[in-house]
């Protein structure tokens, strides 16, 4: 069957995971650099931003993570800190693990900012209940293993700073590399770390979405590369088939297939019921009769003679119409003036 290219688009955007990004930097941007992560291929434009997502998302790849749960703080406190980009709670300023909490959350989050700046960031919260959250999760004691260990090396467990110091200094040169020109899931594309990246990517993705022009041009590309054929119909509406469309003439075939091909060809875009109707009115779909009308459309429509769409309406590739038999051919209308080629043909 031949399928609508620009509807086939639209599978892919509601499938992301199907689709590929490519961002490519201009020429005349020399200054500009891109940073893609090895494991997920996400992009950012800054090298500290792509040290920021490899830490929070795929440092346990490599660390195996464990919560223990220890007694609450000791004590009484009136407020807590909260970080104002992420939003996780930093603890009371006066608890002793306040300054190393701190470095912690900075370190994964927010890398690029200067501590003074993040600083400035943190909020102060006084309410009750954000306080008792806070010492429910600082219960929590988080440790870290090596997952795959060197050889003749005990594992051991790791505090979150020690983790991803041993983490920076092991693997994160070998997850990230510069480039100028990358590809990417767009799964992983509409929801990367860089802000601005992220939100241009979903910009065009929404225009595709309302006409999806792009990814036309890559499928028609993509389907002749395949071997498809891709031709035009009705109103300029790109087709694709594994079959090239070929005519066939109607003057060199047997009397059946011959009553077929004129019928399409007068009556484009019609189903297999409305083609029967059409040459045996009142005939029922299931009669042999009817079988026998419509026994030639499967070898026709292999080899191409007939086209089937997806919707299921046939049609015949374009062919001259001198190719009719003599006395199938449309009878000119005479026109009123008396010169040559001055009357109007039928729609036929």
């Amino acid at each position: 069957m031949a399928y609508p290219v620009m509807e086939l688009a639209t599978i892919f955007l509601t499938r992301p995971e199907l689709t590929r990004v490519r961002i490519e930097v201009e020429r005349d941007a020399h200054d500009l650099t891109l940073f893609q992560c090895k494991a997920c291929g996400a992009i950012s434009s800054d090298a500290d931003l792509a040290l920021s997502h490899l830490l929070s998302r795929h440092l346990e790849d490599y660390y195996e993570k464990e919560e223990k749960l220890s007694d609450p703080p000791s004590g009484s406190f009136v407020c807590v800190a909260r970080c104002g980009v992420s939003g996780e709670l930093l603890g009371p300023p006066n608890h002793h693990s306040y300054a190393q909490r701190v470095q912690e959350v900075h370190d994964s989050r927010c890398p690029g900012m200067d501590m003074e700046s993040y600083r400035r960031r943190i909020e102060t919260v006084r309410e009750e209940a954000v306080v008792e959250q806070w010492k429910e999760e600082v219960r929590k004691q988080t440790v870290y293993r090596r997952k795959e260990l060197p050889p003749d090396t005990e594992p051991c467990d790791l505090e979150p700073a020690d983790a991803i110091r041993a983490f920076k200094d092991e693997f994160a040169d070998k997850l990230i590399r510069k480039t100028r020109k990358a590809s990417l899931p767009a799964s992983v594309a509409l929801y990367m770390d860089d802000i601005p990246l992220r939100s241009y990517i979903r910009r065009l993705w929404e225009e595709e979405e309302r006409f999806p022009l792009k990814i036309s041009f890559a499928l028609r590309a993509a389907f002749k590369h395949m071997h498809l054929h891709v031709f035009k119909a009705g109103k300029g509406t790109h087709f694709v088939t594994r079959v090239v469309p070929g005519a066939l003439d109607p003057e060199h075939v047997v009397e059946g297939i011959r009553e077929v091909l004129l019928y399409l060809h007068d009556h484009p875009g019609i189903s297999r019921a409305e083609l029967i109707e059409g040459l045996r009115p009142g005939l029922a779909m299931n009669s042999d009769t009817a079988h026998d009308v419509l026994s030639p459309l499967g070898w026709m429509i292999e080899r191409g003679h007939i086209i089937e769409f997806f919707n299921g309406t046939l049609s015949v590739p374009l062919h001259k119409r001198s190719s009719r038999p003599p006395e199938l051919r449309p009878k000119r209308r005479k026109g009123k003036g008396k010169g040559k080629g001055k009357g109007k043909k039928d729609d036929a």
